[in-house]
């Protein structure tokens, strides 16, 4: 024979079961490294130039970026954020970018060059946002 829960009684053990949830989920989610939305899969960086990146992660948590036999180390600041420069990468690619903290990221198809951004004519329209 199967039995109903009363919606009341139910409602009562399913909130805390789903907010205890989704407490664990968001404490995990905090603790992984996570790059600023610019950085990622086929980017562009200035040739000649250091490499500046930068995200969040976990308060007082190492954050290692290596990049073309390159490696640059920081800590996530008391807000959670991070930032580190690497040194110029010479002209070409394709790069591989690994970000290391909580979890593991992998970028790939990076290239060093020109990087332009042209503006100032109505068929050039190109809004920037962040």
């Amino acid at each position: 024979m199967i039995r109903s829960i009363p919606a009341p009684r139910l409602m009562s053990f399913l909130i805390p079961v789903v907010a205890a949830g989704a407490m664990l989920s968001a404490a995990a989610a905090a603790a992984e490294v996570k790059p600023d939305a610019l950085i990622g899969d086929h980017m562009v960086v200035q040739r000649g130039k250091a490499v500046h990146l930068w995200g969040t992660a976990s308060a007082g948590k190492s954050v290692t970026a290596s990049t073309a036999g390159a490696e640059s180390v920081t800590k996530a600041d008391a807000a959670g954020k991070w930032s580190l420069t690497f040194a110029a990468l010479p002209a070409g690619g394709p790069y591989s970018l690994i970000l290391r903290g909580a979890n593991t990221l992998t970028f790939t198809d990076i290239w060093s060059g020109e990087v332009w951004v042209a503006s100032g004519q109505s068929n050039m329209e190109f809004p920037l946002s962040r």
